[in-house]
């Protein structure tokens, strides 16, 4: 008897199921690749806006006193960056506010040149913060860190410069940290370290604490020189550099150190007419 020879479909079978397991694994591949990126993506986000100045203008940035432009040299990186220049009685401080989320951590940097060049951070809901260097040697990076409390859905981001002090550079900024919802508006009259309040009508001095305040009470239009002594809610601060307008016991640059409860003892009285320090030497 002749012996029939069937088809043999085992090897077709593997061939096939070997096709599509290579198949899924370049598709598992593919998704890993898109969530990797999608991660990466995520963290570099940067929520500053204009944060290198290459628009060629400031906004969404907004400068006192119009101290501020943007420069072509010295530059960071890019082909802008911010210039400010300070006088005897401005800052050149420079701010756009944020959108954020409540309850986040956030890091701040830039990078500056120039002498006693600030950047730090107000309205966070906490504990708001600030960095500084004495310049020198070009373009450097300062860092700050802050967390928002559980009401805030905006911080202000600004950077000055010191009295006096020639005009600095800054660029590159970045704050990183989740995102808010909304599209604040850049501050038009930003609050933070720079002493420039508007004039307290009724200073705030006289007695509180263990006893009555016999120094000077502290005026919000008069320029004190570092280790002025004045009195303020019932006790005694000491400046620890030129200051004006600075709240003692309440500014982001912890200008006046609290020497406690006035004692009724006597202190020195600040001038009325102090020079403007050109030398500041901040804490």
């Amino acid at each position: 008897m002749a012996r029939i020879l069937r088809p043999s479909f085992r090897q077709p079978r593997r061939r096939a199921l070997a096709a599509a397991g290579a198949a899924f694994s370049v598709v598992l591949a593919t998704v890993g690749v898109v969530a990797v990126t999608s991660g990466a993506q995520a963290a570099a986000v940067n929520l500053i806006q204009n944060p290198g100045f290459e628009s060629g203008a400031l906004a969404p940035w907004s400068c006192t006193s119009d101290s501020g432009s943007v420069a072509t040299s010295p530059v960071h990186s890019g082909s802008d960056a911010l210039k400010a220049t300070p006088s005897g009685s401005d800052d050149a401080q420079c701010s756009q506010t944020v959108s954020v989320q409540p309850n986040s951590a956030y890091t701040l940097s830039a990078w500056v040149d120039g002498s006693y060049v600030y950047i730090g951070d107000t309205g966070t809901g906490t504990s708001d913060t600030s960095t500084w260097t004495p310049g020198g040697g070009g373009y450097q990076q300062l860092t700050t860190s802050f967390n928002t409390g559980a009401n805030t859905t905006s911080v202000t981001i600004w950077v000055h410069g010191w009295y006096g002090q020639p005009a600095y550079e800054a660029d590159d900024f970045s704050l990183s940290g989740p995102g808010g919802s909304g599209s604040p508006s850049p501050s038009t009259s930003p609050t933070t370290s720079s002493p420039t309040p508007s004039p307290s009508a009724t200073p705030t001095g006289g007695s509180g604490g263990t006893g009555s305040c016999t120094t000077a009470a502290w005026v919000s239009t008069t320029a004190y020189n570092g280790g002025a002594v004045v009195s303020y809610n019932g006790h005694t601060w000491t400046a620890k550099w030129w200051t004006q307008g600075d709240i003692p016991g309440n500014n982001a640059q912890n200008v006046w150190t609290d020497d406690g409860s006035c004692g009724g003892g006597s202190s020195a009285s600040p001038s009325s007419s102090p020079s403007i320090s050109r030398s500041p030497s901040p804490s």
